[in-house]
């Protein structure tokens, strides 16, 4: 498995934010072996490399968006609703009131804040 610079760039945010101990590929190997190591409850027994990093990627996201502690402004929040209303639309067509669905979008605006700052990042790769 060879690591574009955006793959480097989840492992440099994720290390500078405190979710891993360090950004090498030779620690990514390290928490796959283990994860495969272990015994699962739930999830599969069993993850290739590419596979593992995959999850691991989604779950740095997924933790910065549960613990980021910036406070979402109400105008943001109107400001992605309104800009994203075919993602708040019932089966039937109706749409889904804004009260309903606040927190679906505080953690969708830290999800971009989060691949905003991967890609950042990844710029400081593309210029070695």
């Amino acid at each position: 498995m060879i690591l574009t610079n955006i793959d480097k760039a989840h492992l440099k945010l994720a290390s500078n934010l405190g979710y891993i101990n360090n950004d090498d590929f030779a620690h990514l190997k390290a928490r796959w072996a283990k994860y495969n190591e272990q015994k699962h409850e739930f999830g599969p027994a069993y993850l290739s490399l590419e596979s593992y990093f995959e999850m691991e990627k989604t779950s740095f996201m997924l933790l910065y968006s549960r613990i980021n502690s910036r406070p979402i402004q109400d105008e943001e929040i109107i400001n992605f609703y309104n800009s994203n209303q075919d993602l708040f639309t019932r089966a039937d067509g109706d749409k889904f009131e804004l009260a309903e669905v606040v927190e679906i979008i505080k953690k969708r605006i830290r999800e971009e804040e989060y691949l905003d700052n991967v890609k950042r990042i990844s710029l400081q790769y593309e210029k070695q």
